[in-house]
């Protein structure tokens, strides 16, 4: 088992589904 703490785990994740909906936003737009 990684020890991450689970505060930064939780940034990851959000800043990972951030850039998903970015992507998305970006490709609806083009």
């Amino acid at each position: 088992m990684l020890h991450i703490p689970y505060s930064d785990l939780i940034i990851k994740v959000e800043l990972s589904t951030r850039s998903k909906t970015t992507q998305l936003c970006i490709r609806k737009t083009k």
